[in-house]
């Protein structure tokens, strides 16, 4: 982003600053949580510091399709929540993990909003967001390394047919598995940028250690200018 201090956030820069924010805490959450060996991320730049980000090949360009969808889903008024499920198993695709991202508009049908809010705050939200997500593999019990993982977006009701085709190519097949049976709720922190706000809510299977965890050490650094 390049907003000034005292800029307004458009509805599109609301898009972008809640797409990004997403991608990257769905990325950090994966890395965190051990679903991929450490190989396939990488450290890039994101919100004024150093954050994972997935690698592969394979992976990259389905994050790409899935969160520019979603920007632009989100300036159209579409998307209710994102999730992002973690998976037992390929044969299975038992969720014992889902992580959702719910997204509430702060505005009325008006295409041309603006917020008055500091980018600094907004970013000491995200700051404060991924700290919280760095320091989940000591409070969340551990879980297998298979892999398997998966990003939902859920629209509402104003979604047309051509926008369910296009969520079809890369999430079907996945309808019926968004649930995590027995599951516990842990809610951390959001973020707003004015126009929209993001709160993120983790269902977690408290009672079963599916897998043993993984030691990290300096895995996030995050400064401030």
């Amino acid at each position: 982003m390049t907003l000034g201090p005292s800029d307004r956030t458009t509805l599109k820069d609301s898009a972008k600053f809640v797409a990004d924010f997403i991608q990257h805490s769905m990325n950090l959450a994966i890395f965190k949580r051990g679903v991929c060996t450490d190989k396939k991320f990488l450290p890039v730049d994101y919100n004024g510091g150093r954050v994972m980000a997935l690698r592969s090949r394979k992976i990259k360009p389905y994050f790409s399709i899935a969160m520019g969808n979603l920007q632009r889903w989100l300036v159209q008024r579409k998307v209710s929540k994102v999730s992002l499920l973690f998976h037992s198993s390929e044969v299975s695709k038992e969720t014992i993990e889902r992580w959702d991202f719910n997204i509430e508009p702060l505005y009325e049908n008006d295409q041309n909003c603006t917020s008055n809010k500091l980018l600094v705050k907004i970013r000491s939200e995200i700051h404060e967001v991924l700290r919280e997500i760095n320091a989940l593999d000591e409070i969340l019990p551990g879980i297998e390394q298979s892999g398997l993982f998966n990003v939902f977006i859920h629209l509402n009701g104003s979604a047309e047919f051509h926008d369910i085709i296009a969520l079809n190519e890369y999430q079907a097949g996945y309808h019926d598995y968004l649930e995590v049976k027995n599951a516990e709720t842990m809610d951390l922190k959001g973020i707003s940028t004015g126009v929209h706000k993001v709160s993120v809510q983790i269902y977690y299977k408290a009672n079963e250690n599916v897998g043993p965890r993984r030691s990290q050490t300096g895995l996030f650094l995050v400064t401030f200018r």
